[in-house]
């Protein structure tokens, strides 16, 4: 199964696209996804940006491990991508795409440290495993109660979540 889609604005044609390439990991363990709950009680897959000089399985090594302390032992197949156009908020004539890749991935059960960027810090970025439907509805349940206020993530993630419970 692959699951692909795209969110925001439709008709970008004839402007200046910035492009930002990230990972997401699907983690599976005993029923549960490990996923990272945010202070507003929303649920995003770990991953992030790819550097310049990373590939994929790189990237979703570093960004597992910084945002839940987990090491991640394989990368498998990629199950799906999202894309995601917006007005650029640092050129508002521009758009801003984020392309994110979800691949399936194994973790060693023993977590450690997180290390986690200053944004994540303060989004209170913990990791957890909890079922994908029960992450799906709490997310849903607050993009329809703040709407344009919740986090920029979370239509992403509702989006994603629908899709892997199609096959989990």
């Amino acid at each position: 199964m692959y699951f692909k889609h795209q969110l925001g604005l439709q008709d970008i044609a004839g402007r200046k696209i910035n492009t930002r390439e990230a990972v997401r990991a699907v983690i599976l363990l005993e029923n549960k996804l490990l996923l990272v709950k945010t202070v507003r009680g929303d649920y995003k897959f770990p991953g992030g940006g790819r550097k310049a000089e990373e590939d994929d399985r790189e990237a979703l090594v570093r960004e597992v491990k910084e945002e839940t302390g987990f090491r991640v032992t394989e990368v498998r197949e990629p199950v799906g991508e999202i894309i995601e156009n917006y007005k650029d908020a640092c050129e508002p004539e521009s758009v801003f795409r984020m392309t994110s890749a979800y691949y399936l991935c194994e973790i060693f059960r023993e977590g450690e440290k997180q290390q986690l960027d200053d944004y994540e810090a303060e989004l209170g970025f913990q990791p957890v495993f909890i079922g994908a439907r029960e992450a799906l509805k709490l997310n849903e349940e607050i993009f329809a109660r703040e709407m344009e206020h919740s986090n920029i993530f979370l239509s992403r993630e509702i989006c994603a979540l629908k899709e892997i419970i199609k096959f989990i």
